[in-house]
């Protein structure tokens, strides 16, 4: 199946109520020999916690491997480490963390084009809370309906959604979910043709990721959305800055997999844009192989 680019896909111990960003947190910082903390990137983490059983990591353990191993392209070993995760939560009674890793399990799972296994576990993610105590989870899974709402016409209830969603994440404190309906309201507000309204919504969820206050994973796929929406309107300007400033964030993990080839792909089409047709043939062939082997968004 066709794989899905992270635009694509955006547009079509754990406590309760921990930030994403706070357990992304956890991906990148070890502890020195004093136990002060010493950030060494999610490379080191998933080097650490690869070599272990995964009977013998706990539910955090678990979705911070899962984090780092996507990152690193290692697909299998992510998806097996949510869905652990995930009935680690579960069985603790934490239905809020459950349904947080259910709902990146799906995402990946779509940004690889494996439609049918993220359905399920975006069903999972909406049984596992629907019953509970409100929590940020809720507005996690506001936001594909949001951009169902969107892929159907329905500009206003996306809209509604998203600003819905952008309340919950507020609410609950996760910037995560705040940045991904941020950029969700910005562009059911560009398909309404409110193109001014809709790229300073956009602009505001790139704040969260140049403050670095959000995950690894929700910085890519804000990234990648916001430039592909930004080339929809032409403009050129924006989507140049936020791809040079995606291309830096890229080089700045040497190990990353996901997102780099989307990112060439951004700088072919602006090369296109100007004339540069050498480099735009370099970079979109650089692209396909970034895209294909293996195949990752």
């Amino acid at each position: 199946m066709e794989n899905r680019s992270p635009a694509q896909t955006v547009r079509g111990s754990s406590l309760p109520g921990r930030s994403y960003r706070a357990r992304c947190c956890d991906v990148a910082e070890n502890r020195s020999n004093d136990g002060s903390p010493e950030v060494s990137g999610w490379s080191s983490a998933y080097e650490r916690l690869v070599g272990g059983r995964p009977d013998d990591l706990d539910a955090s353990e678990l979705e911070t491997l899962a984090v780092a191993a996507f990152l690193h392209g290692d697909d299998d070993r992510a998806d097996e480490a949510w869905s652990r995760a995930y009935e680690r939560f579960v069985d603790g009674r934490l239905p809020g963390d459950a349904a947080r890793c259910a709902f990146w399990l799906a995402l990946t799972l779509m940004l690889r084009g494996r439609m049918a296994h993220a359905s399920g576990w975006f069903g999972r993610a909406h049984e596992t809370i629907e019953n509970g105590p409100p929590c940020a989870a809720n507005g996690l899974l506001m936001i594909p309906a949001a951009l169902g709402a969107l892929d159907a016409g329905d500009t206003d209830t996306a809209s509604e959604l998203a600003a819905e969603a952008l309340e919950i994440g507020r609410r609950h404190g996760d910037a995560d979910v705040a940045a991904l309906a941020t950029l969700a309201h910005g562009q059911a507000l560009i398909a309404g043709g409110e193109i001014d309204a809709g790229l300073a919504k956009l602009d505001a969820a790139m704040l969260a990721v140049e403050a670095n206050s959000i995950g690894p994973i929700s910085s890519g796929v804000v990234y990648c959305a916001v430039i592909l929406e930004c080339m929809s309107v032409f403009d050129y300007a924006r989507a140049s800055e936020w791809t040079s400033a995606l291309d830096g964030w890229c080089r700045s993990q040497p190990g990353l997999v996901p997102f780099r080839g989307q990112c060439l792909v951004h700088q072919s089409q602006l090369l296109q844009a100007s004339g540069e047709w050498a480099e735009a043939t370099a970079a979109v062939e650089l692209a396909i192989e970034r895209l294909t082997a293996p195949p990752h968004p």
